[in-house]
């Protein structure tokens, strides 16, 4: 064991013995490990005043070349019993709660590894002795094993177990911490900008060559972490191992989140940030620009049942909170207190997404947001997976066309972004078409606020025709006085983007053009806000990639047991996510695609089993069978650059190697290339 000495908030020294804080050696292979073992047994307590020594060259606490080359790492047990499945649980849940919920990370596998080490995959043996990672990053793969966990803490670090619960605590920490070296991530004490007032411990272990953010001692790769020096054991990542790890593998998508630096959310934010509502800030500022006390935090947009039922959700908060779900207050306990659990009543949900909004002040001392559901048919509570929420958007209207003939002839004479509620006397203001004989198409997308059944509406004198998803569901292309045309009312969910043409075309006389909708429950039809709308013209070739929903079936049943935001370009060998098995599995895509110029455009698929393409609400490519690996065209299209089309991709794995890669041939490129993740949009 060694004793750590921290100076506590009192201002007085105090030892503390914590096993799981002696992890680490991110060494660089036995060597490292075994000096920093001998290191640990050397050590003694230092003075009161004590100064950390400066590294003498450049330290950071990633490894930028060690790190994966992609998101998915394979992992395996070498020495599994039937007596440990439990504690191999708690490292499975551990690491995919914490790297892997803020980060695009899916560590898959974790059974038994085979005999021969073939090096792409993360082994893990368990013992009695210290845990540690023999390299940062990939090259850990190449060692049998690469790291080590202790489940017992009897010969080393009996600390730990104590009691049941402080075990459990123990073995939490070891694998995130051991894991975070894994990914190529160095102790955060090890950097050049550590606080001599803050940290006495000298860098251990191999360095990285990049440094992310600020000295965090929240981070579970600092051995002077605020928890251990009071006498607990770190339970989540610090802010710096949060922003680390989706600089190097991506963030999830999250809730949009708005820090301001005051506790009652006034004024302008002085962070905004995409963000899961989990975090245990302790005395520490949720980032640079905002304080350690008197601040709030508003997270919006939306969460994503997986299957419709009963839900129950639940704040751990230190202070305030407030909840709203599909416009309702849910939870409401804006007080000063202390760490508190506060939950709804339960929640009858349908599948889909949900509006959420979460209001969080911390007024002085301790502070922890955490955001948790119990889902239905479940006993306890878990935290809202990050991949189940995602931001709210702002939209500035659809893109409006204008032509000076009454038919949509010819090239427009303006383009602007704007919402449809007009009423004209003579022509339109700012625009250089006639008072009468003129004609639009807006073109973009609608965004439903909330999930439920809605209705679309048009006013207009004279003609209008409306698509949704490329369905007509307004047609009146003629000559009338001020008319209502109402279509067939559809559920939407929260969130989902529906494509939307409208085309009008003014005759002679006033004109009028207004496209509403009548929202869940209210009982008038109101002009659709410019909130949300979104143009179709403004293509930044920015994408993120598809909305990717994986279910442990071949015929897209029961609820998806992963989902990530990708592009559709794999070649698999074994399970493609946790909870997916490696054969007999689906998958269901969707979201958009950007054209990013104006032309002909054709998609293809190249499949090993099944697929399915939709676009624009068309099946352009269907070979849902078994089979080889297999090119399927769709017939080309004409698109215009910067627009977006909807599209839902369905694939089958049965057995065997699995594939699916999304193509197209565009006007610059007539041979077929794997779709960039740049020109595609989740929904």
């Amino acid at each position: 064991m060694k004793t750590f000495w921290r100076k506590n908030r009192g201002g007085r020294w105090a030892a503390a013995v914590f096993g799981a804080l002696l992890t680490a050696c991110g060494g660089s292979g036995d060597e490292d490990a075994s000096t920093a073992r001998a290191g640990e047994a050397a050590v003694a307590a230092p003075a009161q005043g004590a100064v950390r020594p400066e590294p003498e060259t450049l330290l950071g606490y990633a490894l930028s070349s060690a790190v994966w080359p992609q998101g998915t790492i394979p992992v395996c047990w070498t020495n599994p019993t039937a007596a440990d499945a439990t504690e191999r649980l708690w490292v499975q849940q551990a690491v995919q709660r914490s790297w892997g919920y803020y980060a695009k990370l899916d560590f898959t596998g974790w059974g038994t590894c085979p005999a021969t080490n073939s090096g792409d995959t993360l082994r893990i043996s368990t013992g009695d002795s210290q845990p540690l990672a023999r390299a940062l990053g990939r090259p850990a793969a190449t060692f049998n094993p690469g790291l080590n966990l202790n489940f017992t803490y009897q010969a080393w670090s009996p600390g730990c177990s104590t009691s049941a619960l402080r075990r459990k605590s123990c073995i939490e920490f070891d694998a995130m911490h051991e894991f975070g070296h894994a990914l190529g991530f160095a102790h955060e004490h090890n950097r050049p900008d550590t606080p001599t007032n803050r940290c006495i411990d000298a860098p251990q272990g191999t360095n990285g060559d990049v440094k992310v953010g600020e000295w965090d001692q929240n981070s579970v790769m600092n051995y002077c972490n605020f928890a251990l020096s009071v006498g607990g054991i770190p339970t989540s990542l610090g802010a710096t191992d949060i922003e680390m790890v989706q600089k190097f593998y991506g963030a999830r998508i999250g809730l949009s989140a708005a820090y301001f630096d005051n506790s009652n959310l006034q004024g302008e934010p002085k962070l905004v940030r995409t963000d899961g509502a989990v975090f245990n800030w302790q005395d520490g500022a949720p980032a640079p620009e905002l304080p350690a006390d008197n601040f709030s935090v508003r997270w919006t947009g939306f969460i994503d049942a997986p299957t419709a039922g009963t839900y129950t959700l639940e704040t751990w908060s230190d202070d305030g909170v407030r909840v709203w779900v599909d416009g309702q207050m849910v939870i409401n306990n804006w007080t000063a207190h202390s760490a508190s659990i506060d939950r709804s009543a339960p929640l009858s949900w349908t599948a889909g997404r949900h509006a959420i909004t979460v209001e969080y002040q911390e007024i002085t001392g301790l502070s922890m947001m955490q955001l948790r559901w119990r889902q239905p048919g479940e006993a306890f509570s878990d935290y809202v997976p990050q991949e189940r929420l995602s931001p709210a958007r702002s939209g500035s209207g659809l893109a409006g066309a204008y032509f000076k003939n009454p038919t949509l002839q010819g090239v427009p004479v303006a383009t602007r972004s704007e919402p449809i509620n007009y009423q004209w006397a003579a022509a339109p203001a700012g625009v250089a078409v006639p008072a009468d004989g003129f004609s639009v198409r807006w073109t973009g997308w609608v965004e439903p606020p909330l999930s439920g059944t809605y209705a679309l509406q048009t006013v207009s004198d004279d003609g209008v025709r409306v698509w949704v998803d490329g369905q007509l569901v307004i047609d009146n292309w003629t000559g009338h006085a001020p008319t209502a045309d109402t279509a067939a009312a559809v559920r939407w969910e929260a969130g989902r983007l529906h494509a939307i043409r409208v085309e009008y075309q003014e005759l002679g006389g006033p004109g009028t053009a207004q496209l509403r909708w009548q929202m869940p429950g209210e009982p008038a039809f109101t002009v659709i806000p410019v909130s949300n709308l979104y143009p179709a013209t403004t293509g930044t070739g920015s994408g993120t990639g598809l909305s990717g929903a994986y279910f442990a079936s071949p015929v897209l049943q029961g609820a998806a047991v992963a989902r990530r935001t990708e592009a559709v370009n794999f070649d698999w060998s074994g399970s493609p996510a946790t909870g997916v098995p490696a054969d007999g599995f689906s998958v269901r895509w969707s979201g958009t695609i950007e054209a990013a110029t104006t032309g002909l455009h054709a998609l293809q698929t190249v499949s090993d089993d099944g697929i399915r393409v939709w676009l624009d609400g068309q099946l352009v490519i269907n070979n849902w069978s078994g089979h080889a690996a297999f090119t399927d065209t769709a017939t080309a299209q004409n698109w215009q650059a910067g627009e977006r089309y909807a599209l839902t991709i369905e694939y089958q794995e049965i057995g065997g190697p699995g594939r699916a890669q999304l193509r197209w041939s565009t006007p610059q490129n007539a041979e077929f290339r794997v779709v960039p993740i740049e020109q595609l949009y989740p929904q």
